[in-house]
């Protein structure tokens, strides 16, 4: 038996702040991954929202960025695959409420396709709602 789950998207370009935000984070100290690697980031109960951005030097990209909430129970994911990991990367902003936030990264690839993880918390829970607004 199947179950269908009503789901309502939409998609746009990202206006400001959020335009911004990749450049930003992109001058941090990012993450080296190697192909068939997996790399964790833990985020206390204090952070309600975090960016992850996930590039290469312009080799082919090919990755999972998952949000975990405790042992592997997975909240959101998210699979890409491009050709040139420079030119099409990807940037997500997850909010994650409550405790035993973890974004886990796979990247899917083999060992000569390594990609570069940022991660940074961008809004804390104790912040009033909409203090930080992505569009």
């Amino acid at each position: 038996a199947s179950s269908e789950f009503p789901l309502s998207a939409a998609c746009s370009y990202a206006v400001e702040p959020l335009a911004d935000a990749r450049i930003v984070l992109g001058q941090t100290k990012g993450d080296y991954i190697e192909g068939k690697a997996i790399y964790t980031k833990t985020f206390g109960p204090e952070v309600g929202q975090v960016q992850v951005m996930l590039e290469t030097d312009g080799r082919m990209l090919n990755a999972k960025v998952e949000l975990l909430n405790g042992p592997n129970n997975v909240k959101q994911a998210f699979e890409i695959f491009t050709n040139n990991g420079k030119l099409n990367s990807l940037f997500v902003v997850f909010d994650t409420p409550g405790e035993g936030n973890v974004v886990r990264v796979t990247n899917l690839a083999p060992l000569e396709f390594p990609c570069t993880a940022y991660t940074a918390a961008t809004k804390s829970s104790s912040e009033s709602p909409g203090a930080m607004t992505w569009n």
